[in-house]
């Protein structure tokens, strides 16, 4: 079916690739899809309910419950289209259980875990200069951390320039044209924000050349910096959710992490002074989430749950090591507010059916008595901070868990 075989680039997304797979062999994108589902009916009717109508939804991804027969699908129509295996599996992105931030799903694309709030499916900014150079769309622009182009530290074209629509190339079905027919690559580029170039270089993977504490450039891996960008947006930013709309989200979320901990610690500081004066009730009777709002949950899987790997957890835990054994801390009555069940399972590093079973063996102890057979919500503030921390310092240590990874910081 095609007799002109593009080679693909490393990082170009899939939809890119069959854009210019069309072309090449001289097929209209929209056309182009009915020919794949009568070839796919052709060889396995059982499969072509799988194979997706347009280029907005091809990608693996976009299947609304199991991608497993959309996966068989485009192996198979590799085969098919042409004498030598078509690249549609290996630049498919894909769906994947890896969590961030306790809930949020994430996507999967060579190598790389990418929370799925941060994935964008449509109006899809360019870079012209890359586009110059060669005319495809990398799956990074796909990224919404990525506002500046790390190769050519330009600010990433997002409207065109002519009739003002947002830059959409899965939409127009051109890898550089509008569909208002004015050509991107022709495009006026301005200097990028060097924070946004920084960023986006942490997000391709280049090795940054700042210098100081900021996490965002000093993080381990590129989901590193995903988890530590999401944290923020949950609850260290007053924006209402994890949405990067604008480059002033991304800007404050690069203030707060810079000259790490300091930052979070005023704001942990000022909650726990606001918490000690203005609760209405005793710590012993306070929920820790009144508090501190969704601070454990949303500091567990950035991307893991490892002292030694989740840098905003560990200085949690120690904020919170301090305040309840250091002799005479003005905090230490915040050891004694109450963590729900998932909350618990955060700093013991376990499961909520691990957390019943040591309720079960008297290993840990709700504050108030339950009836026999009772269920225990894991929604229910019923464990003291204190008890929680105790335990895990006790029985739950582990080499990359421990609490010498943050000792020596204080």
């Amino acid at each position: 079916m095609f007799l002109i075989r593009p080679d693909p680039e490393y990082d170009e997304s899939l939809e890119s690739y069959i854009i210019r797979l069309a072309e090449e062999n001289h097929f209209r994108v929209k056309k182009l899809f009915p020919h794949l589902g009568k070839l796919l009916q052709k060889q396995h009717g059982k499969l072509a309910g799988a194979m997706p109508t347009d280029l907005g939804s091809f990608n693996l991804y976009h299947a609304n419950t199991s991608s497993s027969k959309r996966y068989w699908a485009l192996s198979l129509l590799s085969d098919l289209c042409c004498k030598e295996h078509l690249p549609f599996l290996e630049l498919s992105v894909l769906k994947t259980d890896r969590l961030f931030a306790g809930h949020h799903s994430s996507l999967y694309w060579k190598g790389l875990d990418i929370p799925k709030v941060f994935f964008r499916s449509e109006n899809i900014p360019v870079c012209p200069q890359c586009l110059k150079e060669k005319s495809y769309i990398p799956t990074f622009w796909h990224i919404s951390l990525v506002r500046a182009c790390p190769r050519h530290g330009t600010a990433l074209v997002f409207k065109c320039p002519q009739c003002g629509v947002g830059v959409d190339y899965i939409r127009d079905a051109a890898v550089h044209s509008c569909r208002c027919g004015f050509d991107l690559i022709s495009a006026k580029t301005e200097i990028g924000n060097p924070q946004l170039v920084k960023l986006a270089e942490r997000v391709y993977g280049y090795k940054t050349k700042s210098k100081g504490d900021n996490l965002l450039y000093s993080a381990s891996t590129t989901e590193a910096v995903f988890g530590a960008v999401l944290w923020f947006m949950l609850w260290a930013d007053d924006s209402g959710g994890p949405s990067v709309d604008e480059d002033d989200v991304l800007l404050r979320c690069i203030d707060f992490f810079d000259d790490w901990p300091r930052k979070l610690y005023v704001r942990l500081d000022q909650l726990a002074q606001g918490g000690l004066e203005y609760s209405v009730r005793s710590m012993q009777e306070t929920a820790f989430r009144s508090i501190f709002g969704s601070l454990l949950r949303v500091s567990r899987y950035l991307p893991d749950s490892r002292l030694a790997t989740n840098d905003i957890l560990k200085f949690v835990f120690s904020f919170f090591d301090r305040a309840i054994f250091q002799e005479g801390h003005p905090y230490a009555e915040i050891g004694q507010t109450l963590l729900d069940g998932f909350e618990a399972c955060v700093i013991l590093g376990i499961n909520t059916r691990h957390l019943a079973r040591l309720i079960e063996e008297g290993m840990l102890h709700p504050y108030r008595l339950q009836k026999d057979k009772q269920l225990i919500s894991p929604e229910q503030p019923l464990f003291r901070l204190n008890d929680v921390f105790v335990l895990w310092c006790v029985s739950f240590q582990s080499g990359e868990s421990n609490r010498s990874l943050y000792l020596s910081r204080w």
